[in-house]
């Protein structure tokens, strides 16, 4: 591997593990205010959604979502095949269950991943960072 590749490659993930982080403050200090994902979703009609990611902001939502009456359908992942609370998981190759919205944990690869899944179906799609910093 090239350098420059190696470089990027490492400057990708540091960007990437500082926005989750970014992410994961801002939650929790909405959620020290009261605020939760069940409320934001709720408010917008929404009753069922599929995770996209299941590492650990991924988890992070279904464990919020699992409390609640909003139902998450199946999660979308390609490296792994099972999760402890029983949530089906899925390949982004397999069909998708209708839900009213598919949201996205990996956020620092949100626009991509919103472009395959816009070519496969007209559910919603919205990053979980949208989510935090709306509510």
């Amino acid at each position: 591997m090239k350098t420059k590749d190696l470089l990027y490659r490492t400057l990708n993930e540091k960007d990437k593990n500082h926005l989750n982080f970014l992410i994961a403050c801002e939650w929790l200090h909405k959620k020290m205010n009261n605020c939760n994902i069940y409320s934001y979703l709720q408010e917008r009609g929404v009753n069922s959604v599929a995770i996209y990611g299941a590492g650990d902001l991924g988890k992070l939502v279904i464990e919020e979502l699992s409390q609640t009456n909003i139902e998450v359908k199946y999660c979308i992942d390609n490296g792994i095949s099972n999760m402890e609370n029983n949530i089906n998981i899925i390949t982004k190759e397999d069909p998708l269950e209708a839900v009213d919205v598919i949201i996205v944990t990996p956020c620092f690869y949100f626009y991509s991943i919103e472009q395959e899944l816009k070519k496969r179906t007209s559910i919603r799609v919205i990053s979980l960072e949208k989510i935090i910093y709306e509510m």
